[in-house]
């Protein structure tokens, strides 16, 4: 072991020696070492960049569609469908907005400032590959789709509102409900109340009639014999202080019954009344929504027609070509 750390401490004083009586022809060797020692190096690094540069480039022309933030899955389903079957479309790619954020984290390196974020702000979107490579039917191709998509964010946004009505009309539906279901109470206690009110209408007629027999009786006292007159003279004053008791005696039940029944009667009606111009507001609000939804259908089915299940005719191609 001595001998071999002595044999290399010889070889490095001969080598300082050579280097001190040579010096340029040592860096020159220093130098050829160094470049045959960076060149696998340098190589890799610009085959990395090469390869990064030639990922951005893109061969084949291709359109970005970029989808609203609240599509839904039916949407994404049917717009993956309608752009499979396209006959301008060679062929696309669906970028689920969690890919695209992680793209994004790879390729800036901006993980740590992404994930503060408390929602993921981009959108899914579709690459799509033309079959044609005609840059006026490109365009013609990307303001159809540009077209389509527009339209069906307007769609989504009415549905969105009147998905919005409805909840809010259901339950003043179910206030009504309750509110008809508490008046109807409240006219059977009415009914009840009505009752006392119906027997008393029906003493205070009879005691009419008792009256009217009195004063007949009373009439006729100057047509009677003199031998009854006195006799009769008794039972008509028995008569008119039984009358003035039974008079009495509706009055008080008059006073108990009546105003009672009458203002509870005016508050039920009024209660109705208000009652009912909720009803018929609830039923114009309802039908404007059930109207603005059959519109709304009606859109939706159009677009269908119109972008969803429309194929890109060969006839487009040929009018554009010719210039129409």
């Amino acid at each position: 072991m001595k001998s071999w750390l002595m044999h290399h401490l010889h070889v490095m004083q001969f080598t300082l020696r050579r280097l001190r009586t040579s010096p340029v022809s040592s860096m020159l060797n220093v130098l050829v070492i160094g470049v045959a020692l960076s060149l696998p190096s340098g190589g890799y690094v610009l085959l990395q960049n090469v390869q990064s540069l030639s990922d951005k480039l893109v061969g084949t022309p291709q359109i970005s569609v970029f989808l609203s933030m609240n599509v839904s899955q039916d949407d994404i389903a049917r717009l993956t469908r309608q752009l499979q079957q396209h006959d301008a479309i060679s062929h696309i790619e669906f970028v689920p907005r969690e890919q695209a954020l992680l793209q994004l984290q790879q390729s800036t390196g901006l993980a740590d400032v992404t994930g503060g974020l408390t929602q993921n702000p981009l959108p899914h979107a579709f690459i799509v590959y033309p079959k044609n490579k005609d840059l006026q039917l490109m365009e013609v191709l990307r303001d159809e789709l540009r077209s389509c998509l527009k339209r069906l964010d307007a769609v989504n946004q009415d549905i969105k509102q009147l998905e919005a009505q409805r909840p809010q009309l259901d339950r003043e539906r179910d206030e009504l409900k309750a509110a008809a279901e508490v008046l109807k109470n409240e006219r059977a206690e009415l009914d009840r109340q009505l009752i006392p009110v119906r027997e008393w209408e029906n003493k205070v007629r009879a005691h009419s009639a008792d009256i009217e027999a009195f004063n007949t009786r009373n009439d006729g006292l100057a047509q009677a014999p003199r031998n009854q007159q006195d006799k009769l003279i008794q039972e008509l004053k028995v008569e008119r202080e039984r009358l003035e008791k039974v008079r009495e005696g509706l009055a008080a039940d008059e006073a108990r019954l009546i105003p009672a029944y009458k203002a509870s009667a005016a508050a039920h009606n009024e209660r109705v009344t208000a009652r009912d111009a909720k009803v018929t507001d609830w039923n114009a609000r309802n039908a404007a929504a059930v109207d603005a939804s059959a519109k709304q259908q009606d859109a939706r089915a159009l677009w269908l027609n119109e972008c969803a299940n429309r194929p890109y005719l060969e006839d487009d191609e040929k009018a554009i070509k010719a210039g129409k």
